[in-house]
């Protein structure tokens, strides 16, 4: 507990990526209280509409994300931002941090 740190990882394809911005940076589905601690959002640089989202999230909590990928309210949100596609979900731990 605590050392590792850990990351969430979405990778999303949606209609319009400033639609979808719009309604991520609205955070419908509050990220903050359910442990993410703020990160990077990834656009794909030969495709506007793909992107990923990097996020650090708090290891205790992701039982939290969990409920919330599975919740209604998940889906509503996917399709209120025009996902052409249900979003890969990752979990990830940091196996190494290298200098170049």
């Amino acid at each position: 507990g605590g050392s590792i740190m850990t990351y969430v990882m979405w990778h999303i394809k949606v209609e319009d990526f400033d639609k979808w911005k719009a309604v991520f940076d609205s955070d419908p589905l509050e990220r903050g209280a359910n442990g993410s601690k703020g990160g990077l959002v990834l656009r794909n640089s030969k495709d506007a509409n793909e992107a990923m989202i990097l996020l650090e999230w708090d290891e205790n909590q992701l039982g939290k994300l969990q409920s919330l990928v599975q919740s209604p309210k998940f889906k509503e949100v996917q399709e209120e931002s025009g996902y052409t596609e249900p979003p890969a979900i990752y979990v990830l731990e940091v196996a190494d941090k290298v200098a170049s």
